[in-house]
């Protein structure tokens, strides 16, 4: 709570137009709290803004490895002149053995 500090003419003060200087008092009070709390949220904020900027730049920086690595990939694929794993059984194309081509 902030310090109070009496003024000389009472409880009505001339700079507020006579108005009541208890009730400016609670204001500034409840002013004050209010502040503390907002400053208490904008600090959670701010750190949960640091921490998503992070991850942020940890997803970008996936995304480009992963896009080249998908480059180096379709670039093995549908490269010229690379043979078929030979080890792999296939069944010979063209007609069976014994027929004839037309």
């Amino acid at each position: 709570m902030i310090n109070r500090v009496e003024c000389h003419h009472g409880t009505r003060c001339p700079y507020l137009n006579g108005g009541d200087v208890s009730r400016l008092l609670v204001e500034r009070d409840y002013l004050s709290q209010r502040i503390d709390e907002m400053e208490k949220v904008m600090a959670l904020a701010q750190a949960e803004i640091a921490d998503l900027r992070r991850e942020n730049q940890n997803l970008k920086e996936e995304k480009e490895k992963l896009g080249y690595q998908l480059k180096q990939m379709l670039g093995k694929i549908f490269k010229a002149g690379v043979k078929p794993d030979p080890d792999v059984s296939r069944p010979k194309r063209g007609a069976p053995c014994g027929h004839l081509r037309k």
